[in-house]
């Protein structure tokens, strides 16, 4: 019975220690935020104090020198060598006092800085960490759709990737008489509600990584305008990403009026001048646009109401840099 309740109570200190270690960041820089307050409370509260200190200081060098010119004091002969001893005597017992009347503050002072840069320096571990687990996990994705191109061709790489199926679906256009006729056409349609990783839908609404649905300021009730804008934010990007060099996907996202991510603030495009056509990794921002599962949405045709995205991302910016 001794044996299960301290092994329980080994459990329960094992996951208080593991969730202190998990937000001892955040705890950090709160005991930081506390410190440096209280840093600044202990300092005003010395500084009134410290006119006496001065006051007492200012006494003592007025004494010094008129001894030194009396060349007496109370304890007999005062030369201008005893005016110098004391003058640093007294200078220096006026530094100790200072330094003792502000020392609780640059103590406090010192501490909070050093939680601060702990802080910090627990989280950029952390976030090597973060990206290092995200590159290795990239890297094995591509590999994987290598192996898959190399066995069964790019287009079923892409049918799996995204989830898409060929469709044909009638529509009627108009011949150079003016006459209208029936005709086929070939859709690449998205099975379900995804498409990769990186893939948003262009809609009236979006929902976050939440679940919860936030309004599209861009959208309008226009395809041939909504259209128009993708391909000015798109045009407007891979001008960014040529004079800045460094595009994140979540400032695709923004541009575009859809919710950030988590993975959006990491990866996302570098501009390399020196890449050639056919090197790995693509020098310009694409925006991949695709149809919803129903037949007839297709926005060409302007019966769709969102347009699926996908882009195509290099990957960790970090890293690429």
């Amino acid at each position: 019975m001794k044996n299960k309740n301290l092994t329980k109570l080994m459990r329960k200190a094992n996951k208080i220690k593991l969730k202190a270690g998990k937000h001892s960041p955040e705890m950090l820089v709160i005991t930081g935020i506390i410190g440096a307050i209280a840093t600044t409370v202990t300092a005003c509260k010395a500084t009134t104090k410290l006119k006496a200190i001065t006051d007492e200081a200012k006494d003592n060098v007025v004494q010094i020198k008129e001894c030194v010119e009396t060349g007496t004091s109370p304890n007999g002969v005062y030369t201008t060598e005893d005016g110098k001893n004391d003058m640093i005597i007294t200078y220096a017992q006026t530094g100790i006092k200072i330094i003792k009347l502000y020392l609780p503050s640059l103590t406090l002072g010192t501490l909070s800085i050093v939680s601060i840069l702990a802080s910090h320096k627990m989280l950029k571990k952390r976030n090597v960490a973060i990206s290092a687990a995200y590159t290795a996990v990239d890297t094995a994705f591509k590999d994987y759709r290598g192996r898959v191109i190399n066995r069964f061709g790019e287009q079923i790489d892409k049918e799996l990737r995204f989830n898409t199926k060929q469709q044909e679906i009638e529509i009627v256009e108009k011949d150079e008489n003016g006459n209208e006729r029936k005709a086929t056409k070939v859709l690449n349609t998205v099975i379900g509600s995804e498409l990769s990783q990186y893939a948003a839908s262009f809609g009236k609404f979006a929902v976050d990584e939440n679940g919860q649905a936030i309004a599209n300021p861009y959208w309008n009730e226009c395809n041939e305008y909504n259209l128009m804008h993708l391909k000015d934010v798109e045009r407007f990007m891979n001008d960014k990403l040529r004079i800045k060099g460094i595009v994140f996907l979540n400032e695709v996202y923004e541009a575009l009026g859809m919710p950030k991510t988590k993975a959006g603030q990491i990866v996302g495009w570098v501009y390399d001048e020196n890449r050639k056509e056919g090197d790995d990794g693509e020098n310009f921002i694409d925006f991949g646009i695709y149809t919803t599962s129903e037949a007839y949405n297709d926005y060409l045709l302007g019966y769709d109401d969102e347009y699926w995205l996908d882009f195509n991302v290099q990957g960790n910016v970090w890293d690429l840099m």
